[in-house]
């Protein structure tokens, strides 16, 4: 367990796909992992906060469809 001395943040992403995609964020197409990883590190630079992803999944919503769901939790670089 790593502990900081930081404020802690939350970055969540959810962005409509166009089918499911199975595992977590790892298994995804390239695509997918570098739109995710990019917003990230914009926010990242935004809050001046170094974010781990601690969940990803795939969602299915009867009304919109398909979703990725991502949060990420960050300390606040001092």
């Amino acid at each position: 367990m790593t502990t900081h001395s930081g404020p802690v943040k939350v970055a969540e992403l959810t962005a409509n796909v166009s089918a499911h995609l199975d595992g977590g964020i790892d298994d995804w197409p390239a695509n997918i992992q570098d739109g995710i990883y990019t917003a990230l590190e914009r926010q990242a630079n935004r809050s001046r906060a170094s974010f781990e992803i601690v969940q990803a999944v795939c969602g299915h919503d009867v009304d919109t469809g398909y979703y990725v769901h991502v949060i990420a939790v960050g300390v606040v670089l001092q």
